[in-house]
């Protein structure tokens, strides 16, 4: 998406068209040169990111690690991604309280985990998120 150059004179434009992604009217394309067009890097993970994830599957989380968590695992806990979404990391519960009020949550995930600092994970993903916790 672009124009690597443009220039003009009186009553003429010239442009050099930097990448053609074809027929603007498929959606895929569309979001694409967005996507493009912002900056937003959307390529596949190289092999080095995903050599940061666990490779023994499958897998588990270590007893020892809900010593330091709390576990909602029972509780009713929805996500409100969309389902096209690639990954279901934000959601919601509502629990009635004994005091007759509500509790609302708001759960993002936490996968701080899986990611360790400073990894080439890390890095990528500090790179391509639109947020950082």
């Amino acid at each position: 998406m672009g124009w690597t150059s443009l220039s003009s004179t009186k009553w003429f434009y010239s442009a050099c068209l930097r990448t053609y992604l074809g027929p603007f009217q498929l959606r895929s394309l569309r979001t694409e040169g967005l996507l493009v067009e912002n900056g937003v890097d959307f390529s596949e993970f190289n092999e080095v990111v995903l050599q940061c994830l666990p490779q023994d599957l499958p897998w588990a989380i270590p007893a020892e690690e809900f010593e330091n968590r709390r576990d909602l695992r029972l509780d009713c806990i929805f996500t409100i991604d969309p389902a096209t979404a690639r990954d279901l990391d934000d959601a919601v519960s509502c629990n009635k309280l004994d005091d007759g009020t509500y509790e609302v949550g708001v759960h993002i995930a936490d996968v701080s985990y899986f990611i360790q600092e400073n990894t080439a994970l890390d890095m990528t993903a500090a790179c391509r998120a639109t947020s950082v916790y």
